[in-house]
């Protein structure tokens, strides 16, 4: 998602170019060989239903607050 959202950025900078597109090989490769790679990167992940209830309390504290 990252590559496609930084075209701009490889336009300018090809060190960053060079980095984005051996990354995007090592996990091409991978693929092929039927390995599926791990991330690299950190990732926050939060249950949907973690996400429905902080929309709640976040709905609440708004009703409160404006009355």
């Amino acid at each position: 998602m990252f590559y496609l959202h930084d075209a701009d950025i490889r336009v300018k900078d090809p060190e960053y170019r060079k980095e984005q597109d051996e990354a995007l090989g090592e996990i091409i490769a991978s693929l092929e060989q039927g390995i599926v790679p791990e991330p690299s990167g950190q990732t926050i992940t939060v249950h949907p239903r973690w996400l429905g209830a902080i929309a709640l309390v976040i709905l609440a504290v708004v009703v409160w607050v404006a009355r």
